[in-house]
């Protein structure tokens, strides 16, 4: 079956479950491309990134139907948080990307009343969702927020700006990508040159210092916001910068694909005349060392809590596998790419993945499988066994120790907040 037979069929029977045409072509897109809201890095990173989870044991799920965000506490009726844009009709991949919250699941931020790609940011703590929202700001395209919620990072009209919730300052006239930085203490961004290349800055919250990390660089080897060295690739050599900006080259002929983990005390990249070869680096004293073959016949990878997960064969439908820093396991002859998500060393997945069927949603743990359901499209870890997850019919359950409960129908989309460093 073709890729476009497979979005057809998958289309079609999303739709004959009560699923908008619109959203049900919007949400097939990306589960046969492997993309997800919150696993696209963004223009500046070519890798997935498997979904981490945050402490958000004391609320639930958070998931978006008819046009409103709902969260569904632990006992009871889902609560409407908010309308997030005026269409009626529109579902986008803004619906689910703009909804982030704590390291400690406390506060949660959202944007809502979304018009031509622009939202009010408002927050409010997880537990008065009826009383305590406020608004951030109007008319922001993206953010940022610090582990704690002390303060955001936003993109307005162009333009960057910090507020602590009492002030607001502009940190930069224009900027492309931005973080706070893994210190929590700083902001990182870049500004695109005219010939594709890109400055990368870090903004000092403490005093409004600026620094121009590098210019002419031509993608990130980290997440800006994951480690306090800043990884990138300019003039094809790997490069980092220290949290006090001095710069060094690492490794020259980097792959099509490469990035640090969390802590950036390794390197991965695909090496190789096919670009197949999954290699790791050992990164010490900001010197690269100790090159290992990890596997070959990788066309993608992402790195997680629970180590490195890795497709190969079949784009659309790959075989996955997962390396823990010591063994490869293969977990999947058949999964829906980019549909993965991890809670610690767990890893959840989609196994067996039919566009039209959905897959088996199932749990990777400690080299053993388990099948939990059948067609689903989405699963979002919320505690070490605590999971909610989607099925094609618009269902949404949540799975715990003793039962499973259907806590939602219609339902469009999980939004599955970004994971924040420190969990």
């Amino acid at each position: 079956m073709t890729c476009n037979e497979q979005r057809q069929q998958a289309e079609q029977a999303m739709m004959a479950n009560g699923i908008s045409g619109k959203f049900a072509a919007w949400m097939v897109g990306l589960a046969l491309l492997g993309i997800t809201a919150l696993i696209v890095l963004g223009g500046l990173h070519t890798l997935t990134k498997p979904v981490e989870s945050v402490n958000r044991t004391s609320h639930g799920a958070l998931y978006v139907k008819d046009n409103q965000l709902y969260m569904a506490p632990k006992k009871g009726t889902p609560l409407a948080v908010a309308r997030l844009h005026e269409d009626a009709g529109a579902v986008s991949a803004s619906d689910v990307d703009m909804v982030k919250i704590t390291a400690n699941g406390k506060k949660l931020f959202y944007g809502a009343n979304e018009q031509n790609g622009a939202f009010t940011l408002y927050t409010c703590p997880t537990k008065e969702i009826a009383t305590g929202q406020q608004v951030v700001s109007q008319e922001v395209t993206a953010f940022s927020i610090e582990d704690f919620g002390n303060f955001v990072v936003f993109s307005r009209g162009g333009a960057l700006f910090y507020t602590d919730g009492e002030k607001e300052m502009e940190i930069a006239p224009a900027a492309a990508e931005f973080a706070v930085g893994g210190d929590r203490k700083t902001v990182v961004y870049t500004v695109y040159a005219e010939d594709g290349t890109f400055s990368l800055y870090r903004w000092h919250c403490s005093n409004g210092e600026l620094e121009l990390i590098d210019t002419s660089i031509t993608r990130m080897a980290c997440e800006l916001r994951m480690t306090d060295n800043l990884f990138y690739c300019k003039d094809g050599a790997l490069w980092v910068a220290d949290a006090k900006g001095r710069k060094r080259t690492l490794l020259d002929g980097v792959g099509a694909q490469g990035s640090t983990d969390r802590k950036g005390e390794y390197y991965y990249q695909l090496e190789g005349q096919g670009n197949d070869t999954l290699c790791r680096y050992t990164v010490k004293n900001n010197k690269l060392d100790n090159r290992k073959v990890i596997t070959t016949g990788i066309h993608t990878f992402s790195i997680g809590s629970g180590g490195v997960v890795m497709e190969g064969g079949n784009v659309d439908t790959p075989q996955l596998s997962l390396y823990n820093g010591k063994k490869i396991y293969q977990v999947s002859e058949r999964t829906a790419s980019g549909q993965y998500a991890f809670w610690g060393s767990d890893l959840y997945f989609l196994d067996w993945y039919d566009g039209a069927q959905g897959g088996t949603l199932t749990r990777f743990r400690r080299g053993n499988k388990k099948a939990l359901d059948t067609g689903v499209v989405s699963v979002d870890p919320l505690a070490t066994k605590r999971i909610v997850y989607l099925k094609t019919n618009g269902e949404l359950y949540e799975s715990g120790t003793r039962k499973t409960r259907r806590i939602d129908m219609g339902v469009h989309a999980i939004c599955r907040p970004e994971h924040l460093p420190g969990v």
